[in-house]
């Protein structure tokens, strides 16, 4: 009976100590983001609408508490499927509109190398999440992002922006599965007759934290 409660116990801490699978985060999700430009050292704060299924995400930026002369607020929908990202500024409602890309989901890429695994928090609230980057045998990394183990979820990534050695964390918590605000992703009237421009850098910004680049 001993040796096979060891063997049970062996096969599981086998199991256990493999490298995680590459792996893709639920297809609908409603979450909070921290987005941290360390060159600029400037933070935003957005509630956010991730749709895989409609190829989809919508950010809505959280305003400070307190005193920020100036600080202008947006509201970014990036609907890939159609190629538009639309950024509407809150305070003046002026909208732009301008191309979305190509649409990676939430996911850790196949040929994403694996560097390490840990827990977050404390003892009865602690997450095991599962840190990936883009690191190759010849090169560093300029993404790494961190998951949760078990479902998937994003945690934090973390980029740089060879071109200019802009570099960016986002983190994302209080997750939910399904899309709790449907509405967010319906432009503002303003948006409709927007002129074509360029997306913005703090579009490319946000939607950096799927497409793994910015």
């Amino acid at each position: 009976m001993l040796n096979v409660l060891a063997l049970t116990l062996l096969g599981a801490a086998l199991v256990y100590g493999q490298i995680p699978h590459h792996c893709f985060s639920p297809p609908q999700l409603t979450f909070r983001a921290h987005q941290y430009n360390h060159e600029f050292t400037t933070f935003r704060r957005f509630d956010a609408e991730y749709d895989a299924m409609g190829e989809k995400i919508a950010f809505d930026e959280v305003e400070e508490s307190g005193p920020t002369p100036g600080r202008q607020y947006y509201r970014i929908i990036i609907l890939h499927r159609e190629n538009i990202a639309y950024e509407y500024n809150r305070q003046t409602k002026v909208c732009k509109r301008g191309d979305a890309g190509p649409f990676f989901p939430f996911s850790v890429p196949e040929n994403a190398t694996f560097e390490a695994e840990y827990y977050v928090g404390g003892p009865g609230e602690e997450l095991e999440a599962v840190e990936w980057s883009d690191r190759s045998a010849t090169r560093r990394e300029t993404w790494i992002g961190v998951f949760s183990r078990l479902n998937c979820y994003p945690v934090r990534t973390f980029l740089i922006n060879g071109r200019n050695n802009e570099t960016l964390t986002t983190r994302i918590y209080d997750l939910v599965q399904g899309i709790v605000d449907p509405e967010l992703f319906i432009p503002p009237q303003e948006c409709l007759q927007a002129p074509k421009t360029e997306s913005s850098s703090l579009v490319q910004k946000l939607r950096s934290i799927y497409t793994r680049q910015f």
